[in-house]
Parts: structure tokens; sequence; C-alpha cells
């Protein structure tokens, strides 16, 4: 209600300013005309063409050159919209040759607007080389003049002529350039605008998935906007889209909300469009009724329009379409039924036929009969001696299952013995593994802690209690080698408490280096889940790793965690060591033998070192 009281208003204005004696200003005059212009940009033309008359009548128009040059250009705009095509075309031409004579300051300006109207007319006849002609020339006005915005403007129209006369990359080009402008300046419709001729572009080279990409945009550009001429093409297009696919249930509702927006803006050409593709969709169809309908509808566009929207090409082709469609079912109506009188006379001769072959069958039966009885009796005979032979075939085949089972038992005894033995064989290689790496680190432990009873030595700092701990140390070196035997036999040793023991002893034995070992999913007791061999090979692992940190990598920060998290068991191992290249392994280095019982636990095992440390990660599934 308050838009239609504006419009009156400045209608109300515009009228009283025109009727006044005394004659009107250019100031005055060109005021009016943007009045007109954007009257006819919101789809007033009924209103637009009272005030356009009126502003022809005046003849002190013609006193200001540029008013008298807009006048004429948006005079030939509106006979754009009518579809007036030849008349505005002469009315651009008109108006190009008067804005020659406005002066330097509006001239160039107004040129290149007219040019790029032009080029958009002559796109819609089809004359796409004059478009590109005319298109270009804006172009060049508005780069010239530095104004980016309408120089983008015009690269549209440029592109769709490129488009036409198949410089297809050129046009994706000049559409993506204008749409980054667009976007850069938040012109939601202009962006829009590029991303429907993108689509448009898309759609004519068969690529739908990205035609449908870009008109997904398009039409929540021209949503956000409110353009309902934007829209009506946008969903004309989609529509078209799922046409093609021969997706006409999908296609319909498009071209229904197509028109419905064209009817908002009164264009009666996207009316046209899709009362055309709503026909062609019931031609495809085959509903001869809903294609004579949209196709009566489109007439009555056509003529309220003042039958100049397009040539009248444009509907006979549809009209020849649907004649061609009723001519084809007259011809099926007649091969229907020529179809039908052969089918009733083929049936005639069935029916006689079919009564010699009774006649005939009845002889055959008995014959049958005849020989089904004598084929019976050969049959029980044959049956008997399958029977028999069946029994054989059996036995023979029991006495081979229990040989087979005889020799599987036999193989099965000696896999056992032989497994036996390789079990033993890794059980043996563990616990020497164990023996040497902990006999090794308590030496290690030996060696530290002389050097440092050593340097107490020479700086007359004698602790007796250090030599009493080397004395204690050599003792559990001892200790170690006389529980060989006994780890063999114990089955529930805690590995656990033997890696935290390990620990303690590093911190007991070094001062200077930091180590800490933690837990989680354990709650300090002795996993179930962990088998006693993979509890010894974490414990070597663990050991290995640690003793490379402190004795070849100079760590003085180790940080060992242990974690236990549904059926798998991680290992994070972190140094601040001066590290070593994980690619270049030494034959009975700590990390090959550290692989290796990975390896054969079915674990992974991820190396990082550098500069400022190493990170060790080992992943091992529990099988329960």
């Amino acid at each position: 209600m308050r838009k239609s009281l504006l419009f009156l208003a400045l209608l109300f204005a515009v009228n009283t300013v025109m009727a006044q004696s005394t004659p009107l200003d250019c100031r005055q005059y060109i005021d009016s005309i943007e009045f007109v212009d954007s009257l006819l940009m919101a789809g007033n033309s009924m209103q637009a063409d009272s005030l356009l008359d009126q502003l022809a009548a005046e003849k002190e128009i013609n006193a200001c050159p540029l008013a008298g040059a807009r006048l004429q250009f948006v005079t030939a705009f509106a006979k754009d919209l009518r579809g007036q095509w030849l008349d505005a075309f002469l009315d651009y031409q008109i108006a190009l040759d008067l804005f020659q004579k406005v002066p330097d300051d509006d001239r160039d300006y107004w040129q290149a607007m007219v040019l790029r109207y032009i080029a958009i007319l002559e796109g819609n006849k089809g004359e796409y080389y004059s478009q590109v002609k005319y298109a270009r020339q804006s172009v060049d006005i508005f780069e010239k003049e530095g104004d980016e915005y309408n120089l983008y403007t015009s690269a549209i129209s440029l592109a769709n002529g490129y488009r036409y006369i198949g410089q297809i990359e050129l046009a994706k080009e000049t559409l993506l350039r204008a749409r980054a402008y667009f976007l850069r300046e938040r012109d939601t419709y202009k962006d829009g605008v590029c991303a429907y001729n993108l689509a448009d572009l898309y759609y004519r080279q068969d690529s739908m998935l990205q035609a449908k990409a870009y008109l997904s945009d398009a039409i929540q550009q021209y949503r956000a906007v409110n353009s309902s001429f934007g829209q009506a093409r946008a969903y004309n297009l989609l529509g078209a889209i799922h046409y093609t696919a021969q997706q006409y249930d999908l296609a319909t509702p498009y071209f229904d909300t197509s028109l419905q927006y064209a009817r908002e803006v009164n264009d009666p050409r996207l009316e046209l469009d899709a009362f055309f593709n709503l026909s062609k969709i019931a031609i495809a169809r085959s509903d001869i009724k809903e294609a004579r309908e949209q196709y009566q509808l489109a007439i009555q566009v056509f003529n309220r329009s003042g039958k100049s929207i397009l040539d009248e090409t444009y509907l006979d082709f549809l009209n020849k379409s649907i004649n061609a469609l009723e001519e084809e079912r007259k011809k099926r109506v007649f091969q229907i039924t020529s179809a039908s009188s052969v089918f009733l006379s083929c049936l005639l001769l069935g029916f006689i036929y079919i009564i010699r072959l009774r006649n005939k069958r009845k002889l055959l039966e008995r014959d049958q009969q005849q020989f089904r009885l004598s084929m019976m009796h050969e049959l029980e005979t044959s049956k008997k001696n399958e029977e028999i032979a069946e029994l054989k075939k059996q036995k023979l085949e029991k006495e081979k299952t229990a040989t087979d089972l005889e020799q599987k038992l036999r193989l099965s005894q000696e896999k056992s013995i032989l497994d036996q033995a390789k079990l033993q064989k890794e059980a043996i290689e563990k616990l020497s593994h164990e023996v040497h790496n902990e006999i090794a680190g308590r030496i290690w432990f030996l060696n530290e802690r002389l050097k440092t009873a050593i340097d107490k030595l020479d700086k007359d700092q004698v602790d007796l209690t250090v030599f009493i701990e080397i004395i204690s140390e050599l003792d559990k070196v001892k200790d170690v080698a006389r529980n060989v035997d006994q780890l063999l036999e114990r089955q529930d040793f805690n590995w656990l408490v033997l890696i935290r023991n390990l620990f303690h002893d590093i911190k007991r034995a070094i001062e200077v280096p930091k180590v800490s070992f933690s837990t989680q999913g354990i709650n300090g007791k002795l996993p179930l889940e962990v088998p006693i061999g993979l509890g010894i090979s974490l414990y070597q692992i663990i050991n290995n790793c640690t003793y490379n940190a402190l004795k070849h990598a100079n760590a003085e920060q180790i940080n060992c965690q242990l974690n236990i998290w549904k059926n798998e068991l991680s290992v994070l191992i972190e140094d601040d060591g001066c590290g070593f290249d994980p690619k270049i392994v030494h034959e009975g280095s700590g990390l090959k033998i550290v692989k290796k019982l990975v390896d054969n636990a079915a674990g992974v095992l991820n190396v990082n070192s550098g500069d400022k440390g190493t990170v060790i990660a080992i992943t091992i599934p529990l099988i329960i």
C-alpha cells in the first residue's frame, strides 16, 4: 500500500511539473526521464508509455541535447521491452547519433550504454556477430573511462555473443571475470545474472551438473534481491535441463514457477517461453489435449502483445508439432484397427487349426501310452542297476575317507610336534634377549656409577655408599643369570613390575636425566589381555629404546606411556636427545631388535627423529 501511494505521488509530481506554463530546464526533463526509466524497470509499462507520450509532445525538450537523446534512448528501451525490435533498433541508432551532440562529459558514457542495449537487442534477434561487435565497442569505451561496473555489465552481453559464435572458452573467461568483480562489489543481482549465463552456457554444452550448480547460485541471488524477472528465467532454464533429461515430472513444476514469475513482471516473452516448454512436455507425453491448451494460451499472449514479440515461426513450429502428433495418433488408430482385423482373421484360422491338431493329438496320445508302458519297464530295470552301482561307490568312498582321516591325523601329530619345538625355540630366544638386555643394562648402570665414583675420588669426595651400590648391582647381575631357569618355569611373573623397576633403576643410577613412566587403562594391575610372551617383548622393546636414548642420543628427559584401550595396546616413548636417521638401521642395532619384536607381535612401529628429539610410537593388537 505504501509503495502504491509513493508511486501515485511521484506520478502526480511529474504531471504537475509538465503541466506548468513555463518551459522546463534540462534538469527537470532529465528527472522526468529517469522516473520513466524506473517505471519501465519496475514493469509499469502502461504508466511509462503515458509519460513518454507527454514528454515527446514537449517541444522545449529539443533545446536540451542530453534530455532529447535520453528521451530517445528510453523510448527505444520501451519498444525493446515490448518486443518491437526493429523499431527499437532504429530508435537506438537515432539515440546514438543524438548523444554525439551532447557535451564531452556525458557523451562517452551514454554512447556506451546505447551500444550495450543494441548488443542485447541483436542477441535477441539472433544476430550474434553484431552482438559481439556492439558489446565490444561498449566494453572498450567503459574501459577507457575506467568505469569497471558498466564495463563488466557490458561484458555479460559480450560473453553471450561469444557463446553463440562458438568461442566458448572466451565466453567462460569473460563471465567468470565479470562474476568475480560483482562478487567483490557485492552486487547480488549482477552476480545472479553471471551465474545464470554460465549455467546456460554449460547447459548448451550438455554439462548438466555444472549447469545446475550455477543455476542454484543464480536462483539464490535473484531470490535475495526479489527479482521476479531473474527467477522466471532461472526456473525456465532449470525446467529445460530436466526436459532434456526426459524428466518431465520434474520439469513441469519449474516451468509453472517460471510462468508465475513472468506474469508478475508482465513479460510476454517469458510467458511464451513457459507455454512453449509446457507444450513440448505435453507433446513428449503424447497428450494432445494438454499440448493444444498450452498452445492456445501462448496464442493469447502473442496476440495481447501486439504480435511483435517473436517471429510467427516460433508458434508455427509448435502448431506443426501438435498437428504431427495428431496425425501420428490417427495413423496409430488406423494401424490398431488394421491389426485387429488381421488378428481376428488369424484367430479364426487358428481355431480351425486347433481342431485339426486335437484330432492328431488323440492319435498321438494312444501311441505314447503304449510307448510309456514299455519305457517304464526299462526304467525300473535301469534303476535297480544304478542302486547297486551307488552302493558299491559309497563303500569305496567310506574306505577312502577312513584312509584320508588316518593320514590327516598322522600329519596333525607331526605338525604339533614341530610347533612345540618351534615354540620352545622362540621361548629360548626371547629369554636370551631378556638376559642379554638385563645384564647389559646392569653393566651400563655399573659403568655410570663407577664414572660418578671416580669423579668424586678425583675431587676427594669419597662416598662408600656408591661402592656398596656397585656391589649390590653386581649381585643383581648374578641373580639375573641364576634366575634364567626359574623364568622358564614361571607362568605368572609380572612384566609390568619389571618395566617399572627398569625406570626406577635408571632414576637411581643417573641423577641428571629425567625419566617418567605412566600407564592408562591398566590401573596398576597386570592386564589379563596381555600374554606373558607379549609382556616379555614389551619389556625388551622399552628397555632397548630407553637405553639407546641414554647411551647414544645423550637424552636428558625420557617419557614413556603405556596404554591399553579395548583390544589395542600402544607404547609412546619420547626423548630430547640428538636424534638419528630412522632410514639407516645397522645390523644388531637396538632399533632393528625393536622392529623385529614389533613385527613378531603383528604390531606397527612409527619412528620420528630429528634435532629436537625422537618419538617412537608402537601399536600392537590384543587377541582375547
